[in-house]
């Protein structure tokens, strides 16, 4: 990263306390958000420093995120946020439908009514987003990406949910870049 990079720009609001898991969360979701762009060198230093970790969970944040192909770690030259690949979405987008519809199948029997009234919630912030604010898309797609993993976490299966919250998360990311 360089100096003026989105990690230096960020607030320094930070966490108590980062863990391996918090820095991947964080940079995952910067990845989607498009806050550190498709090509973007991450600088391990930097982002010791400004996480506050040591190299191995730095690293094995980095590698659970090249394991979900959102970077690449090129020996003796660094990490990189991948390139968007339009042949990947395809195949995530042809994956999703089956799986999204057996999930409807099983949260259906087996949503809660406290399941529900947080989709009921999320629906009345969608309904109440404000379309002149800047960021109402970004707003919207993480609405959009709760509503979801509710529904998913309804199904009881957590195998299904982790797989689904995935490949809306690769789906995410895509349009994210897709709508900058």
């Amino acid at each position: 990263l360089v100096k003026e990079s989105p990690l230096v720009k960020q607030t320094k609001k930070r966490a108590a306390k980062w863990t391996k898991a918090s820095v991947f969360e964080d940079l995952k979701k910067r990845i989607v958000l498009q806050e550190l762009l498709p090509g973007a060198s991450l600088n391990e230093k930097e982002l010791m420093d400004f996480y506050g970790i040591g190299r191995t969970p730095l690293r094995e944040a980095l590698l659970k995120l090249e394991s979900i192909q959102f970077v690449q770690i090129i020996p003796n030259r660094g990490t990189f946020v991948s390139p968007m690949d339009i042949n990947k979405f395809k195949s995530v987008l042809e994956m999703r439908k089956p799986l999204e519809l057996l999930a409807i199948e099983l949260a259906l029997k087996r949503i809660t009514p406290k399941q529900i009234d947080q989709l009921e919630e999320i629906l009345s912030c969608v309904e109440n987003a404000d379309s002149r604010h800047e960021d109402v898309y970004k707003q919207l797609m993480l609405y959009e990406a709760e509503f979801h993993k509710i529904i998913y976490k309804a199904t009881g299966n957590d195998m299904l949910c982790e797989t689904l919250q995935l490949l809306q998360i690769i789906v995410i990311r895509f349009w994210m870049y897709m709508n900058k």
